[in-house]
Parts: structure tokens; C-alpha cells; sequence
């Protein structure tokens, strides 16, 4: 098989590297009631719905008085384990919601967060967070064992346990609702979506193409293809390089998301998040939506999400965003789309006196998380870029670079980079500043083609 390389960018959600959770055999019995402590990965097998969970002692568990927790000290209450990163947004948001649920159902609920992290990258993200300052649930820290009974790729990931330990459901967040807690805690039947993780199978083969015995090889160079809504699959964006080739693909993406990656084209200055898109005379709900939870899956069930993959020789990479945007001229006739320059309000870094000095090392390195960045050797625009993509897509401006800088520099910034005042003062530090402006900048049109 030929080596190939993939790079994921712009998901929607949070992704691990499938050496991460190796697959295992899925457990046939349960082996009574000894307690399994420290017990190697490749000795637990992979559980499923209906299957029952061995009585496991879980160490190195934060806000517990001895540091540790046996299962079956669970038993008699729902158990939910909530499989999560620091660095996975919708997982950090989630806690809340999950801390308050554990507290209206503390008679009959527990929540045990489970990461794979160690503690001081927890204690780090919660130190720097006001939104989880009296979080009081336990949370199991430098997990290995949970991880190999319940493996998975994406996150959040979220594995209810019923009353006498039985796996009653692997899911996703989605299905983490209040209603749906409150019927299990009153022992209602519920149905919850299985969480499937099938991106594994799309990595060394076209996504969209069938099998032919008769030709193994079709030695494909070039290749456009559309569908819709595919179950079972998240919504998120692959590119693969090769000496091959390459080929870009999509699944379960909202439109407006197809139409920003197409005319964004490389240009880190061009990320067009929801407020750099203009709609004319175009019902915007068919680009994107609001929705949460059940009501966006029957959202994306009925037609509002498509998969899009673009197979490339070699000699045609670089046309590549060209020819995606002619592809959405050629599946969606019914709309035009170009880019436009026009007066918007925006968040602008100037700077307060001189420019920064140039990065005068090889050493290159990027780390940017929700409390802070640390960049070497990058120009600025590759913060500014991640600030559009993770944490200003909803607000009313944009972020735009206005400091003239276009050579790599060093920069750290400690701050919760989705909190403007907060950001205001860290990069003000750095002697940068952040002002409320209206400029003239480039923004997506997207309008209802006129024949």
C-alpha cells in the first residue's frame, strides 16, 4: 500500500489519531464481581451496547477525596462517561451542562468525565476558565483503560452505563439532553443515536467510489463527485498528498462551509467565517443553521448537508480550490457566489508603537488552545486565522490583521483568547492593540443566480 500522508484542518470536530484507541475484541462474557485494577490495555476488550462493564478501579481522579473510584460503588445509578480534551471545544462546553445534571440528579446520576491528559493540562484549562470555576465532578485523568473498553476518533464521545452495569448506549452529544437524562432517571425506555466512528475505512480508499473485483487497481487520476446525507457520519473535511496525487474530501458538510473552504483558497487572510458572508435573496437556512442536538440531525436528514470529494493528479493540486468552486457552480446552478470588498465593522490588531522584530530561528512551532497561544516562526495572520475559525465566527466583526507585518515572529499570549477585553490586554502587552473599526475588507456574496 502506498504511503500517504493527510492533513485535517477546519473540522467540526475534535479528532484523535487512530493509534490513539487501538480496536479490540469485543468482550463475549462478564467475568463476575473481582475488581480489575492497573490492568494492561491489551488485557480489556472492547465493549459495546448490551455488554456489561467489568467492576474497574479508576485512579488518578481529581475532586475525590482518596483519588480513586471502583465502578460498583456506581451501581444502582446511571453512569455516564464522558470521554473528553482540553483541547476539544465542544467537550469544554459541555461541563456545565453535565455538572448541573449531576447536581439535579445526584440521587440517581453520576458523571465521570475521563481524559486521556494528565492533570497538569487539566488544571491549567480550569484555572483559566471562568465558565468552570465550581465544577465539582469527579474527573479520571491519564486514562488508559476506559479509553480501550470504549474506543473512538472523535469527541465528544459519551458511553451511558445502566443501573446494574450494563453498556445501554454510546453516543454523542447530541443526545445529552436534560429530557432524555430525566426519563432513564425514571427508568423510560429512551432510544439514543450509536456514535459511529467510520472515518478509518476512507483513509486508503476513494470515499465515493465502489469496488470492482475484476479491476483492483483502477489507477483513478482524476475524480468529482456529490451526494447527501450519508448517516452515521460526522461532519468534517480531509485532505490527502501523495506522490500520487491528492484528493480533497467532505462528509455531512453544511453548504456554507463548501463555499468558504472553496474561496478561501490558502489565503489565511480570507477565512470567511458567518460574518464575513453576505446572503442576498437566498434562504440562508439551506447554507447553515442553528440547530442543536436531535432538531440538526433531522436538520442535515432533510437534504442540508452534502459530501463532496475532488481526486487530483498530481499537475492539478494547485487548481484545486478552482476547481471547487467550479464544481459548486456545476451541482448548485441555482446560486452564484464571488468575493467583494465592502465596508464592515472588524476587530483590527494595529500596532500600539513599533512593529515586532522578524523570528531569526529555523525552530517553527504553533500551540493554540482556548486560554492562550504560544507561535514561533509564523506570521501573525496564522493567529488571526485560528481566532476567525475556533472563537468569532458568530460575532458581529471579524478579526483582521492591520499591523503590515507579513514575516514570521515569535509570540505568547496568555488569555481567554474568545473574550475580547481579555484579548485586548494580552496582546496590548505584546504592544499590539485591538480596535473597534469600520474598514473596507473582502467578504463572501453569495446570491440566488439570476438567469
Amino acid at each position: 500500500m502506498k504511503k500517504t500522508t493527510f492533513t485535517c484542518f477546519l473540522a467540526y470536530l475534535c479528532l484523535f489519531g487512530s493509534d490513539l484507541f487501538p480496536q479490540t475484541k469485543v468482550a463475549d462474557t462478564f467475568t463476575g464481581g473481582a475488581a480489575v485494577s492497573n490492568a494492561a490495555p491489551s488485557q480489556l476488550s472492547e465493549l459495546k451496547v448490551g455488554d456489561q462493564l467489568p467492576d474497574l478501579l479508576i485512579e488518578n481522579v481529581l475532586n475525590h477525596p482518596e483519588g480513586k473510584v471502583q465502578l460498583s460503588d456506581y451501581r444502582g445509578k446511571l453512569l455516564i462517561l464522558d470521554f473528553w480534551a482540553t483541547w476539544c471545544a465542544p467537550c469544554v462546553k459541555g461541563f456545565p451542562k453535565l455538572d448541573s445534571l449531576q447536581q439535579e440528579f445526584e440521587e440517581d446520576l453520576m458523571v465521570l468525565p475521563v481524559t486521556y491528559q494528565d492533570q497538569e493540562k487539566v488544571n491549567k484549562l480550569f484555572d483559566k476558565l471562568s465558565s468552570l470555576k465550581g465544577i465539582s465532578m469527579p474527573i479520571a485523568v491519564s486514562d488508559k483503560l476506559l479509553r480501550n473498553m470504549f474506543p473512538h476518533k472523535t469527541l465528544p464521545h459519551y458511553v451511558i452505563i445502566g443501573r446494574e452495569g450494563m453498556v445501554s448506549a454510546i453516543t454523542g452529544g447530541e443526545n445529552i439532553t436534560r429530557k432524555k437524562i430525566q426519563a432513564l432517571v425514571e427508568d423510560k425506555t429512551q432510544e439514543f443515536q450509536l456514535k459511529a466512528d467510520k472515518e478509518n475505512e476512507f483513509f486508503d480508499e476513494q470515499l465515493f467510489i465502489g469496488g470492482n473485483a475484476q479491476i483492483e487497481d483502477k489507477n483513478l487520476l482524476f475524480q468529482s463527485a456529490l451526494t447527501g446525507y450519508i448517516p452515521g457520519l460526522p461532519g468534517r473535511m480531509v485532505e490527502f498528498k501523495d506522490s500520487h496525487g491528492g484528493r480533497i474530501f467532505f462528509t455531512n458538510t453544511v453548504l456554507e462551509k463548501l463555499y468558504r473552504i472553496a474561496f478561501y483558497a490558502g489565503d489565511p487572510n480570507l477565512y470567511f467565517g458567518k460574518n464575513r458572508i453576505i446572503y442576498e435573496g437566498v434562504d440562508r437556512s439551506r447554507f447553515n443553521t442553528d440547530l442543536s442536538g436531535a432538531d440538526y440531525l433531522a436538520w442535515m436528514a432533510e437534504g442540508n448537508v452534502y459530501g463532496y470529494e475532488l481526486v487530483l493528479p498530481p499537475s492539478m493540486l494547485g487548481r484545486k480550490f478552482e476547481l471547487m468552486q467550479e464544481d459548486l457552480r456545476r451541482y448548485f446552478p441555482q446560486y452564484s457566489a464571488q468575493i467583494e470588498v465592502r465596508e464592515r465593522p472588524v476587530y483590527a490588531i494595529m500596532l500600539k508603537d513599533q512593529a515586532l522584530p522578524r523570528y531569526g530561528s529555523t525552530e517553527k512551532s504553533f500551540d493554540f488552545k482556548p486560554y492562550g497561544l504560544s507561535m514561533k516562526g509564523y506570521p501573525l495572520d496564522r493567529f488571526v486565522l485560528q481566532l476567525n475559525a475556533y472563537f468569532y465566527q458568530k460575532s458581529p466583526r471579524p478579526i483582521v490583521d492591520r499591523t503590515g507585518m507579513d514575516y514570521s515572529i515569535a509570540l505568547d499570549i496568555e488569555c481567554s483568547l474568545g473574550k475580547v477585553e481579555e484579548l485586548k490586554k494580552a496582546l496590548e502587552a505584546k504592544g499590539l492593540v485591538l480596535k473597534e473599526v469600520e474598514v473596507p475588507i473582502e467578504v463572501l456574496v453569495i446570491r440566488k443566480h439570476q438567469d
